[in-house]
């Protein structure tokens, strides 16, 4: 990358603004910033968070496929460590998470902001706090995807039966 008094010339900011992006963009994991050398331009894939996935859905449509199938599939790996593990060992807070399912209108918006909270709340009903974590950090890819996935799959009710079969399994 250029020198910050050049970037900041060639894209019109104050280097001030420059500098509080920068350091945004280097805790985000897009850029390694050293004292004294040239600000390196990092592979995301290898030094950022889970906080991208959203700007990545944004910034890249043509990836967005992909992303969703990587998405639902570690949802699907990890959730049933953590659903088994909630109800075998708190059941009680397992089935006060489910009971909330019993509450959703039919539509989709309903039903993706039903389907993140049960499973966020089985991950930290499992008494790992590091699921609810993962969960949390995929939370905005997760609703913008959620919505149009259940329109697709035609009304809440087959999403209800997805989520009614997992659970069936687990118990």
């Amino acid at each position: 990358m250029p020198a910050e008094r050049e970037l900041s010339e060639l894209i019109g900011v104050t280097r001030t603004t420059l500098r509080e992006v920068l350091q945004r963009l280097a805790r985000d994991g897009w850029l390694t910033i050293q004292h004294g050398k040239p600000t390196k331009v990092n592979n995301f894939w290898e030094t950022s968070g889970l906080n991208i996935l959203e700007t990545l859905a944004r910034l890249d449509h043509e990836s967005v496929p992909q992303l969703i199938d990587n998405l639902l599939s570690v949802r699907t790996n990890i959730s049933t460590i953590f659903i088994r593990t909630a109800f075998r060992q708190h059941p009680d807070k397992a089935q006060e998470v489910l009971a909330t399912a019993n509450e959703v209108a039919d539509h989709a918006d309903a039903f993706a902001e039903l389907d993140y909270n049960i499973f966020r709340g089985l991950a930290f009903a499992s008494g790992n706090p590091i699921y609810g974590l993962i969960l949390n950090g995929m939370k905005g890819l997760y609703t913008r995807i959620g919505r149009p996935l259940f329109r697709q799959s035609g009304s809440a009710q087959s999403g209800a039966g997805l989520l009614s079969q997992t659970v069936g399994v687990v118990q």
